[in-house]
């Protein structure tokens, strides 16, 4: 996996997310610069209050000019607060929109386009994990969601201290100095706190995901009977709190950190405010200040205290916001591009040839081999059969053939042509695939068939005749137009597990390609239900190039090749006739199967044996 390049600084980071927000909510840009100037008045009127008033009293003006110079204050500082409060209230609601937008268009952009090898890596995973967690959860969200407060906060201290640093210096240059140290001080641990947080999100992620992987499993009503009827629920439990308890110690030590920037904080505070309390008391004692000097003056330090210990901890936020924000610009900056080539679907017939030639593979973060050297040559329209036990690499290579993983070496030929040599969606046309996985969307029937809202109802009306599932689907009120997935809206349905078999039929005769791979799609019916639906793709089949995984040898009699995969090895292969009467593995596959089979339909659909019929007749005289 390649990541970003970028070296996504603090800076650059703030910059990054400003374009973000210009594009999502111009408007808090603008409440960002507006904060600061009617802060600063909102503050600089506040403490001028009380010098207005005592300063009246020393010089002896009227109670009418004294009043109207403080009523005159008041308003503008009433007002300041007024408008401050109301971009602060913005910046506070709204201030999620920019992450929001972050998160739902960029990342999972990055996620459409992605390989589907990268996809399914660990890394890739991980790092999904970790967005998902400061955007959705909360977690370390805060810097990120509070980021137009924050940074607001930043350039409001950083303003109050350049326009009236002046006036301390006028104090006391050594006020200043020390007032500088404490925030230096605390500045400090704050990048530390900063980089240790950032190390403990990355720390953290796997026990994360794992607890989090339990919590959607729990949650899931598919899986609540297995865990009640399986008494899962205890060693659920047990391992949420081994995940939760592994989660939340990262969260304590990072919360320690974090005390202790706040500790930090109260006593640079602490320390400043005694030392400018101590001179200007002196210097009022002293009669050097007068009394309404002093208010305004020791009013002003408190304040440019303040702003000094916002800019350590907002320093602090933004750096913590940093590395929230380079975890989204690594993902989003992620190198993905795969070399495509220029071929388009319709270079292909309509029955092609297909040469795995010298194929190897491992997966991602593995060094094991699942295919070394495998060569194998599908003839046009030819009917073959991948048969063997789980693991023997059935799935892989067909995940391969269609593009969905690249081989580590060698070539995958379709009509003599490069598979890399084709435009990726092109490519993706090819094939008409059926999983065993069941992929249902929460859209209608005739959007899950043709994959999206522009359906030809004579295509769609003719495929569902031919799948089986056309009076079902003509005694559901609002027919083809009925939704599925019951949890996404409260007139969708869910459909049976057979159902459901006959609808992804559909969406496969919908899409008419040339090469059609059936992967186990029948795995959970039982053993007639998966002979007609076999037979049903059979006539599928007619006329295209048809790949056919199995692990009932039965079903797969009627393919014109069948070829038993073990360890990403061709075992054995020929027809049906030809390997039984090798007496080989597939035979003692296929035996054992035939066995074990027979027993089971005759418990089921209480069917003798065979042999018990004419023992029955002969018993009663009739044979």
């Amino acid at each position: 996996m390649t990541v970003s390049k970028t070296k996504n600084r603090m800076l650059a980071n703030i910059i990054y997310y400003l374009r973000i927000w210009h594009r999502t909510f111009p408007a808090g840009i603008l409440l960002i610069l507006l904060s600061v100037p009617l802060t600063i008045l909102s503050i600089y009127y506040q403490i001028r209050i009380p010098q207005l008033l005592i300063k009246g009293i020393e010089c002896g003006d009227s109670v009418q000019a004294t009043l109207l110079a403080i009523l005159y204050v008041f308003l503008i500082m009433t007002i300041c607060k007024m408008l401050m409060e109301i971009c602060r209230t913005k910046l506070m609601t709204r201030g999620s929109r920019p992450m929001m937008w972050l998160y739902s268009v960029p990342v999972h952009d990055k996620i459409f386009s992605m390989p589907y090898q990268q996809l399914i890596s660990a890394d890739v995973q991980n790092q999904i994990v970790k967005l998902e967690s400061i955007t959705t959860r909360g977690g370390d969200g805060g810097p990120i969601h509070f980021f137009g407060v924050n940074f607001s906060g930043f350039l409001i201290a950083l303003t109050g201290m350049a326009v009236f640093t002046r006036e301390i210096v006028h104090i006391n240059p050594w006020l200043l100095l020390a007032m500088l140290m404490s925030t230096v001080l605390h500045l400090v641990y704050g990048i530390y706190a900063g980089k240790y947080t950032e190390r403990n999100m990355r720390e953290r992620s796997d026990s994360e995901k794992k607890e989090r992987y339990i919590i959607r499993t729990v949650e899931d009503r598919h899986y609540a009977k297995d865990i009640r009827l399986f008494r899962l629920l205890t060693h659920l439990k047990r391992l949420f709190r081994v995940y939760h308890d592994e989660h939340a110690s990262y969260l304590k030590k990072e919360s320690n950190v974090q005390a202790g920037s706040v500790l930090i904080s109260a006593l640079a505070v602490f320390t400043r405010d005694v030392l400018a309390y101590i001179y200007l008391t002196h210097q009022l004692l002293s009669g050097i200040l007068f009394v309404s000097e002093f208010v305004y003056l020791v009013a002003l330090v408190t304040h440019f205290s303040m702003w000094m210990n916002h800019i350590a901890q907002n320093a602090n936020d933004l750096i913590i916001f940093s590395a929230q924000m380079k975890q989204f610009r690594a993902f989003i900056e992620m190198d993905t591009e795969e070399n495509e080539g220029t071929l388009a679907a319709d270079t292909v017939s309509s029955q092609p040839e297909i040469v795995f030639s010298d194929i190897s593979f491992h997966y991602p973060g593995s060094d094991k081999l699942i295919f070394s050297n495998f060569n194998l040559r599908i003839a046009p329209g030819e009917k073959l059969a991948l048969v063997g036990i789980n693991g023997a690499g059935k799935t892989t290579l067909m995940h391969l053939l269609m593009g969905l993983l690249t081989p580590s070496c060698g070539r995958i030929m379709i009509d003599g042509k490069d598979s890399r040599d084709f435009i990726k969606e092109e490519y993706y046309r090819l094939f008409s695939p059926v999983f065993q996985d069941i992929t249902v969307f929460p859209e209608s029937i005739a959007a899950n068939i043709a994959g999206n809202d522009r359906v030809n109802k004579e295509k769609l009306h003719s495929v569902i005749k031919t799948a089986g599932f056309s009076d079902y689907v003509h005694d559901l009120p609002d027919k083809e137009r009925t939704k599925l997935v019951r949890d996404s809206a409260d007139s969708a349905i869910d459909l049976s597990g057979g159902l459901n078999q006959r609808m992804l039929l559909a969406r496969a005769l919908y899409k008419d390609a040339p090469i059609n791979i059936l992967d186990e799609p029948t795995a959970a019916l039982d053993p007639l239900a998966e002979s007609r639906m076999y037979e049903e793709y059979d006539t599928m089949s007619q006329g295209k190039t048809s790949i056919f995984i199995s692990h009932r040898l039965a079903s797969t009699r009627f393919c014109d090749r069948i070829i038993l995969l073990e360890n990403g090895e061709i075992l054995e292969e020929g027809t049906h006739q030809e390997l039984m009467k090798n007496k080989g593995a597939y035979f003692t596959m296929f035996e054992a199967q035939s066995a074990y089979y027979q027993e089971d339909l005759c418990e089921e659909y209480h069917f003798m044996p065979f042999s018990e019929p004419l023992k029955s007749l002969k018993k009663g005289g009739i044979v």
